[in-house]
């Protein structure tokens, strides 16, 4: 199901769909058990069809005063690219409740309630969905990259 998953080809896409093709799963083997508590979540709608796939991570954040705090980095979250723009049964959009699943997961591993997100900045939608999540852009990690810390 992994290797068949369809993340599309646009360019802040492309990074993910490799990542999920080629490392995710094992990725997830390896680290399921220890200390960084990694996990991989695999999304179905109801007709028990994949259409999302996400993982994240116990991570240590850092403060805008540069000590480390302990909360959970949230390595991805791509959607099927024939389902990007969808709506789901109670009107929010696919990846909104894709979102929604994540931050379940998170909150159930009794994890500090602080997220690190890394998104490209030509992602303008999920820049926008970050924002809109009360997250804040912390500062510039990498050449193309934005760092959201998100409280749930």
């Amino acid at each position: 199901m992994i290797a068949a998953f369809d993340c599309g080809s646009a360019p802040h896409v492309q990074r993910l769909a490799d990542y999920v093709h080629q490392k995710a799963l094992d990725q997830a083997l390896y680290f399921a058990q220890s200390a960084e508590d990694h996990r991989l979540l695999l999304i179905e709608d109801d007709d028990s069809r994949l259409v999302a796939i996400a993982s994240h991570e116990r991570g240590y954040l850092l403060e805008a005063n540069g000590e480390p705090v302990a909360g959970t980095h949230f390595r991805l979250l791509v959607l099927v690219d024939y389902l990007r723009g969808t709506k789901v049964a109670d009107g929010r959009s696919l990846f909104r409740s894709a979102l929604d699943v994540v931050f379940a997961d998170i909150d159930g591993r009794e994890r500090p309630p602080r997220i690190e997100m890394i998104v490209e900045r030509d992602n303008a939608k999920m820049l926008s969905i970050c924002r809109s999540l009360d997250g804040h852009l912390e500062k510039s990690m990498r050449s193309g990259d934005s760092v959201f810390l998100i409280a749930i």
